[in-house]
């Protein structure tokens, strides 16, 4: 299915809105975020503590939209949205913003 430019955003906010208490948390002025950035394709899995292939991860959704936040804070925002579209949530959204 083709989603059209209109629908999109709409979707990604949809996708955003429902994953929004794993970024309501926000971190703003403490210690700073611990969570090391992988590779491109890869997610960080804090239960073994490394770095793990993005679609061959059973991770939750929640660690997943955490990883995303880090990846957004690092300016990585291309791959924390393909971070974000990998959620099952989200997996039905396949086109990419213009």
């Amino acid at each position: 299915m083709r989603l059209t430019p209109s629908i999109l955003p709409a979707a990604l906010g949809l996708c955003l809105i429902s994953a929004g208490p794993a970024f309501a948390d926000g971190g703003g002025g403490g210690g700073g975020d611990k969570t090391p950035t992988c590779s491109r394709g890869e997610v960080y899995d804090a239960r073994s503590n490394g770095c793990v292939k993005q679609g061959g991860s059973l991770l939750p959704d929640k660690a997943l939209t955490e990883y995303a936040y880090t990846l957004a804070k690092a300016e990585r925002y291309d791959e924390a949205l393909d971070v974000i579209r990998a959620t099952p949530r989200c997996a039905s959204i396949s086109a990419r913003p213009m």
